[in-house]
């Protein structure tokens, strides 16, 4: 959502410095939640998505992954790589 937005919906919001590479930032959740798609926005299918992680890598299949994939509508697969190595492994 634009900063415009945020400001005609009567939302308060603190932006980044000027310059700053940052999005503008919500002070607290606003009362009223935007709803931007209705129901799962998938049509079913698959998806692989590599990652780098630092830190302990979760088991595939995990509570999380499976509410995640239901939610979305799609069967998405994680493959977290270590971080430390990810640029040297994604050449391969």
């Amino acid at each position: 959502m634009c900063a415009e937005h945020v400001r005609q919906a009567g939302h308060r919001f603190r932006a980044g410095r000027e310059g700053a590479a940052t999005d503008p930032a919500f002070l607290h959740f606003p009362s009223g939640q935007f709803a931007t798609v209705s129901g799962a926005p998938g049509t079913g299918g698959g998806h692989t998505a590599v990652t780098p992680l630092w830190g302990t890598v979760p088991t595939p299949v995990n509570s999380f992954f499976q509410a995640r994939n239901k939610a979305l509508g799609v069967g998405l697969i994680m493959k977290p790589a270590d971080g430390n190595n990810y640029a040297l492994s994604s050449r391969r």
